[in-house]
């Protein structure tokens, strides 16, 4: 099930940065995400609940999955940031560079003139 989560999660993650959807509509999915981890946190305190375990292990057990999946998904978040603001740098470098080549151009051609 924990798996499942991860999976879905991250599927619509990245359908969110292919299709370069709104950032509500991302921030729906961090929020799906972060429903999922809390649902899959409940499943695995009632299976515990229903199985006779010591109470050490069931918390072991939520606190591993809480600390694998939060910074999971915090750094989803990061790389969606970094990749949003990389590919908006990259925008403007081709830009300049752009704008540049033209500069240039217009040089080659007036030294030729002369």
């Amino acid at each position: 099930m924990y798996f499942i989560v991860i999976y879905l999660t991250a599927y619509f993650n990245w359908w969110l940065r292919k299709t370069e959807k709104n950032p509500i509509l991302w921030f729906f999915g961090l929020s799906f995400s972060m429903f999922c981890s809390v649902f899959v946190f409940a499943l695995v305190d009632i299976y515990f609940d229903n199985v006779i375990v010591s109470e050490l292990l069931r918390r072991s057990f939520q606190a591993l999955f809480l600390v694998v999946l939060a910074p999971w998904v915090f750094a989803t978040f990061v790389s969606f940031k970094t990749w949003k603001d990389t590919r908006d740098q990259a925008y403007l470098n081709i830009k300049t560079d752009g704008s540049r080549a033209i500069q240039v151009k217009k040089l080659i051609k007036l030294g030729k003139k002369r």
